[in-house]
């Protein structure tokens, strides 16, 4: 979990962390470039 918190920190992405999982709360004024910065922080964090 460190992993992923770190990459989402470093990509500037702004989750809340529930026990062992991620919440993820995405809004109209998300744009593509927030939803792909996700995905990276994520894909880093997860290290697929």
């Amino acid at each position: 979990m460190e992993r992923v918190k770190s990459a989402f920190e470093a990509h500037r992405v702004g989750v809340s962390y529930r026990g062992s999982s991620v919440r993820v709360s995405p809004n109209v004024y998300n744009t593509q470039d927030d939803v792909g910065a996700f995905l990276a922080a994520l894909k880093e964090g997860l290290e697929l």
